[in-house]
């Protein structure tokens, strides 16, 4: 497996790209040049033309990059009966955003919770199943907010009323289930 192309190096790439879209494809010496003047760019990551053009080829061939290859001469054909073509590169994009690979993820936040053994043993399953904890905590929230709404919602004359998570617990003494911390039934608390 190849090396993954730096984020910097993609943007900067697909940027010059975009700039000279009006001049017509770029050689790799000419998007050379542009790429390694760019401010942007680290100083690890700037390329020689012959280093930048093994770059872009693996851009082109990725189906959704946007780069694209257009031969603009042929230079006969080699002793193995491949024809030698001088190629340059262009771009299908509009602005380096749409690049899928420059798209960064939204940002999560983290939360330390303390939870007794049997919910651990109870997320431990679901982790034998492939879920991470986090995921099966962001399933039940957001099942929560579908069924319950937030917690702090409006009533009908504008006050504010606070709105506690349904809990289905069930009576150690009549086994029936309750939504209260006091049976409606037996009167017990749960």
């Amino acid at each position: 497996m190849s090396k993954k192309i730096p984020k910097a190096l993609r943007r900067a790439i697909v940027n010059q790209l975009i700039r000279s879209k009006g001049d017509g494809p770029l050689t790799t010496g000419q998007l050379a040049e542009r790429v390694n003047a760019d401010p942007g760019l680290p100083q690890a990551q700037k390329k020689n033309p012959r280093q930048l053009a093994f770059v872009l080829k693996r851009m082109a061939a990725e189906a959704n990059s946007g780069v694209s290859v257009v031969v603009l001469s042929k230079n006969g054909v080699s002793h193995h009966g491949t024809s030698r073509e001088r190629v340059g590169y262009t771009t299908t994009l509009d602005s380096a955003d749409e690049d899928p690979d420059l798209v960064e993820p939204p940002k999560s936040k983290s939360l330390t919770v303390i939870l007794p053994p049997d919910c651990v043993e109870f997320l431990a399953e679901y982790k034998q199943l492939g879920l991470s904890p986090g995921r099966v905590f962001e399933q039940f929230i957001r099942a929560d907010m579908e069924a319950n709404g937030w917690p702090h919602e409006y009533n009908e004359d504008g006050v504010r009323r606070t709105k506690p998570i349904q809990v289905q617990r069930k009576c150690a003494e009549c086994g029936r289930t309750t939504e209260l911390a006091i049976c409606e039934w037996c009167g017990a608390s749960c």
